[in-house]
């Protein structure tokens, strides 16, 4: 049997820990050596009000386990409020070595004709807006550790869920923000990664009595998402720039293709028409890696070679 993988020494800071998913995040980096910060202002299933106790529930309740655990109640989408959580980690702890960024609420369906600005303001202010200002406030302590890892939490609606287009829009944002961030934070072995996750948390206890109800809320467990989570979060991984599909004991990697397509130097509308089928097949597809630039495909499509010149593309000279 394997040695467990355990936390001793390090410092996870969850984002909407005190219950559901990021709950059962910290319970188990918690009971595996981590020292945690709980950043939740507990606020309902639709981001309003706010309620201090709840996170200083979830404290209480891991320290009684023996877990080595703080609280923080900020406002996320506000900068400063995002910014101090990292900051009261480090004040707390000494240190941050991973970044779970599990916050997040609902606004409910709508038809996009009577979608507004601030709605999806606010999914793009707790999802991509805070997640960004965490990890740039958490970026100069990993690189001068050595180190570090990002969790970002998106959501399946990635790939576009009808009636749910800001929620929709502002989960897809993690994936380029991980990409981008990934490639920038190899070299000095910061690891960033986005998941879908599926729990049956506050969200699926508002669902109608149905037998799919009574499926979700038996195979969707939390906890069973936080096993990912901590293995994204610990020093052994090495998976950075990736998305992954979460929920029920199964994990499945996003991959992200491009057709080969239809190559015609002297395109026209028609010739489109008439070579649509070879644009939309998927018989040949060119996985991008993480870091790669779609235009690497098309240089090499086009049988063009750049040698050494610094253009910059990811796996070119200069890159």
């Amino acid at each position: 049997m394997s040695e467990p993988l355990r936390f001793d020494g390090r410092v996870v800071l969850i984002t909407g820990g005190a219950r559901g998913m990021g709950r059962a995040h910290a319970d188990l980096l918690a009971s595996r050596g981590a020292s945690v910060l709980i950043s939740d202002v507990g606020i309902d299933l639709y981001g309003n009000g706010g309620d201090d106790s709840i996170v200083a529930e979830a404290v209480a309740a891991i320290k009684a386990q023996g877990g080595t655990v703080e609280g923080h109640s900020a406002d996320l989408m506000q900068e400063e409020g995002a910014r101090d959580a990292v900051r009261r980690a480090i004040d707390q702890f000494g240190r941050i070595d991973a970044l779970v960024h599990n916050a997040g609420f609902t606004l409910g369906s709508m038809p996009f004709e009577g979608e507004s600005l601030d709605r999806l303001d606010k999914q793009l202010g707790v999802n991509v807006r805070a997640g960004y200002a965490l990890v740039q406030e958490a970026w100069p302590h990993f690189q001068k550790q050595g180190g570090g890892s990002v969790i970002l939490t998106g959501s399946t609606a990635m790939y576009g869920l009808p009636r749910s287009t800001p929620y929709s829009a502002a989960k897809a944002g993690y994936l380029g923000l991980a990409r981008a961030l990934a490639g920038e934070g190899a070299p000095q072995a910061i690891r960033v990664n986005a998941i879908a996750p599926a729990g049956a948390t506050r969200m699926s206890d508002n669902m109608p009595a149905s037998a799919f109800r009574d499926w979700f809320t038996a195979t969707m467990r939390p906890e069973l998402v936080s096993p990912l989570v901590a293995w994204l979060a610990h020093p052994d991984c090495t998976i950075s720039g990736e998305t992954f599909v979460v929920g029920g004991g199964r994990v499945a990697r996003t991959l992200f293709s491009e057709t080969e397509g239809y190559v015609n130097p002297a395109m026209t509308i028609e010739s489109l028409r008439d070579n649509q089928d070879a644009v939309m097949s998927a018989d040949r597809q060119r996985p991008i890696p993480t870091f790669q630039s779609s235009m690497d495909i098309a240089m090499e499509l086009f049988g063009f070679d750049p040698g050494g010149d610094a253009i910059g593309f990811s796996g070119k000279a200069g890159s």
